[in-house]
């Protein structure tokens, strides 16, 4: 490409209203599944931006433990206080993405998997395994990859899987321990044998509507997916913050996680910076569910607004 999406980002968020910012994108609606028990139903929201729709699907929520975060428990317990939350009331979310974009069904990361995890089996609850035409995965951490297989068969018989090269080189190395690059190796085998499998190994146009760039700090080859709709871009940034609470507020704050903190937060302060009071949206495996949202400019950092939620008959 001859210029970056978030190039474009920064020129279109220059003309964007600031009131405009914190408002539900002109024809995007979430429209909630009819099709499942209540507990599912929980777990699930669609947004239709034009005619594509991108369906976020919770994995699961637990404790979330604010000690991760790589700052003093003073500087944490503050900005958890700021956030009108409390360390016990922190939960850590676990999201997948589901966009259907004329004849593309793509998943963006695929969470613990049947069994170990929730969003899988609400995703097929709606729609076929073998539909899947497109899995994007932003990090070969567990949380991301191991839905990628079921019983050792790949769950998505059809779908070619799109890796960053430089991640799953990492981790499938020796640079990693034994069991990290064997069960690593095993999540992608069914795609590598069939011939799905695709290294990404340039900042470039995937398909259709749909673009990759690479963002290291968290992992060494971490991507970021970008999605041009009519109402303007979603970036499924990943992994680009943890806790929420924490690092919109202060961005400088990286998590125990991330393998480069000092990269991986810079990277996130780029990202904000750039979203910030514009018509883009970020999307993030471990945002607030359901993890889809806009970044604004809040005091001396950001604040993280969730997509409003659309219940009319």
């Amino acid at each position: 490409m001859s210029q970056p999406p978030f190039s474009r980002r920064v020129l279109l968020s220059a003309a964007a209203a600031a009131g405009a910012a914190i408002s539900l994108p002109f024809g995007a609606e979430s429209k909630e599944s009819t099709t499942m028990d209540k507990k599912d139903m929980e777990g699930i929201r669609h947004y239709e931006f034009g005619n594509v729709t991108v369906t976020s699907i919770s994995d699961g929520t637990r404790a979330q433990d604010p000690g991760l975060s790589l700052a003093s428990k003073e500087r944490i317990e503050e900005l958890v206080r700021q956030s009108c939350q409390t360390p016990d009331t922190l939960e850590h979310y676990v999201n997948v993405f589901h966009i259907k974009s004329g004849r593309r069904s793509v998943v963006i990361d695929t969470g613990y998997g049947i069994g170990k995890g929730l969003a899988l089996t609400r995703l097929f609850s709606e729609v076929k395994p073998t539909s899947i035409t497109d899995v994007l995965i932003t990090h070969c951490h567990p949380d991301h990859i191991s839905g990628l297989t079921h019983n050792g068969e790949a769950a998505f018989p059809k779908a070619k899987v799109w890796v960053p090269k430089t991640d799953y080189e990492f981790f499938t190395g020796e640079g990693v321990p034994e069991e990290t690059r064997k069960t690593t190796a095993e999540f992608f085998a069914p795609y590598e044998e069939a011939g799905h499998l695709k290294l990404i190994d340039k900042a470039e146009t995937l398909f259709g509507d749909f673009s990759a760039e690479f963002h290291p700090g968290h992992t060494p080859g971490h991507a970021f997916f970008v999605l041009d709709t009519e109402q303007g871009e979603i970036v499924f940034a990943g992994d680009v913050a943890h806790v929420a609470a924490v690092q919109f507020a202060d961005p400088t704050i990286s998590a125990r996680y991330d393998m480069d903190p000092k990269r991986a937060a810079a990277e996130r302060i780029d990202l904000f910076t750039e979203l910030a009071d514009s018509t883009h949206l970020l999307a993030g495996g471990h945002l607030p569910f359901p993890g889809i949202g806009r970044v604004r400019k809040f005091g001396t950092g950001f604040e993280f607004l969730t997509l409003p939620y659309r219940d009319r008959l």
